[in-house]
């Protein structure tokens, strides 16, 4: 038997030496040294062996199975620094890939876009926000009480707020109306020096046909107060010239 375990080693030493991957060195173990491998079939010889030959034959198996199992873990360390070594023929002075780039959506670039043209005009930038009152989307702009665009087919009513006098019921914004947001932003308006310029965006939510268009889409809304009609024209050119990415042609 004990050359049986001797030959069985020297294989053993040999398969783990050509192992290439930490996955071949795992069968390798799996082959020796596991549950149905060679190394503990021997193992399970050992009773039938005669009781004077069991202690040494047990202590030559076990020295066998310690030394093939530093042999696979030396194998394992050495694998892993190949793995990260660099190559010989690598060349670092070769320029690397470079990351990429990410950027806006065209959406929200446009947005910027729209608001950098205005505030270089002088105007005012107010966001509004997304959820408004039934007062200032329907009451303060004259909406009859019986209009259709009061009913929910029209507009997005949130849940438990659906109900009660016109300053507590609350919806998702149908549509940016200047008068109404201009009262919400009096203050401002009263404390200006001069005639105000403001421009108004929001998120508008409307119920449509389905393929109509998206019942979410951007809308903005541009105030200018006692502003003779030749300055809204060269406003509109101004800020769809700054906005143009081609070659500056505008169509009104």
């Amino acid at each position: 038997m004990k050359e049986r375990i001797e030959q069985l080693l020297h294989d053993a030493e040999q398969k783990i030496r050509d192992a290439r991957s930490e996955t071949g060195l795992q069968e390798v173990r799996a082959n020796i040294l596991g549950k149905q491998g060679s190394l503990t079939g021997l193992l399970k010889e050992l009773p039938r062996l005669d009781a004077s030959l069991r202690p040494e034959m047990g202590r030559v198996v076990n020295e066998a199975k310690n030394k093939l199992s530093a042999l696979i873990d030396a194998r394992r360390e050495e694998l892993k620094l190949k793995a990260s070594a660099v190559p010989p023929d690598f060349d670092c002075t070769v320029p690397g890939l470079p990351p990429l780039s990410g950027g806006l959506h065209p959406i929200t670039q446009m947005r910027y876009d729209l608001d950098d043209a205005f505030r270089s005009m002088g105007f005012e930038i107010f966001q509004e926000d997304d959820i408004t009152s039934e007062l200032y989307a329907f009451d303060k702009l004259n909406f009859p009480p019986n209009h259709p665009a009061r009913e929910s087919m029209d507009t997005y009513w949130l849940e438990g707020h659906d109900r009660g006098a016109a300053g507590e019921k609350l919806c998702l914004r149908p549509h940016l109306t200047g008068p109404a947001d201009v009262l919400a932003h009096r203050a401002s308006l009263a404390a200006a020096d001069e005639a105000p310029h403001i421009n108004l965006k929001a998120r508008l939510h409307e119920r449509e046909e389905p393929g109509a268009h998206p019942y979410r889409h951007l809308a903005s809304e541009h105030l200018g107060q006692d502003a003779p009609d030749h300055d809204l024209a060269q406003t509109c050119v101004f800020w769809v010239s700054s906005i143009d990415r081609k070659e500056g042609v505008v169509l009104l």
